[in-house]
């Protein structure tokens, strides 16, 4: 067992996926034994499509945790927080099973799979207070415009920053190497000069032959 719970993405995928094929969204109820009953078909029908290593009771967690991140994109009313929520279009169509449910049937309090889902049936109209509130809608679009623009604008800072700073590393480095090239052409030319006054001074003395010439008339 996953004793920390961590769930792959083709995991969740495919949980979702079942859960829509067999409308499970839309059979629970206010009773714990049955909504874990449900866990428990959704656990067999995943080992049945290769994913063993979820059981019923980190399914019912993972649903849990999804519903809370869904509510908290949908409530957002930003569809980039909601295209930024990979499973945003599954529990969208999951949790419509369950509100059909819960309309159709009048003689339960809908608690759907625990006490979360009476949070789902709260919030079903979230967008309803900010209806009353039209300024304050303005005034947040114009704050999350006046952050983006403060975003932009310190990531050109910062790359300017950075442009800058590596400009200064690469005219440094290139002074570097034109020092280091000019050492390296002045030595060389040093010991040139070196050689061939040597050499120079070699030539102009008494050859090897002279010498043992006048070593033998001595």
């Amino acid at each position: 067992m996953n004793k920390r719970n961590i769930w792959k993405y083709e995991e969740t995928k495919e949980m979702l996926q079942i859960m829509l094929d067999n409308n499970y969204a839309g059979s629970f109820s206010s009773k714990h034994r049955q909504n874990m009953e449900i866990f428990r078909k959704i656990e067999n029908k995943m080992i049945e499509s290769g994913y063993p290593y979820k059981n019923y009771m980190q399914i019912g967690v993972r649903w849990k945790n999804l519903k809370n991140l869904y509510m908290k994109a949908k409530r957002s009313n930003s569809k980039n927080e909601q295209q930024l929520f990979p499973f945003y279009e599954e529990m969208d169509n999951l949790l419509r099973q369950f509100y059909s449910h819960v309309s159709g049937d009048e003689n339960t309090t809908a608690e759907g799979d625990g006490d979360e889902t009476t949070e789902l049936v709260e919030n079903k109209t979230p967008a309803a207070p900010e209806r009353k509130h039209p300024r304050k809608s303005v005034l947040d679009n114009t704050i999350a415009t006046s952050k983006q623009e403060l975003s932009d604008e310190f990531y050109r800072s910062q790359k300017r920053l950075i442009d800058y700073e590596f400009s200064l590393y690469v005219r440094k480095e290139e002074e570097m190497m034109d020092r280091i090239q000019e050492t390296t052409r002045n030595m060389i030319e040093e010991n040139m000069n070196k050689f061939f006054t040597h050499l120079k001074d070699v030539l102009a003395g008494p050859s090897v032959q002279q010498v043992e010439v006048i070593e033998t008339y001595e």
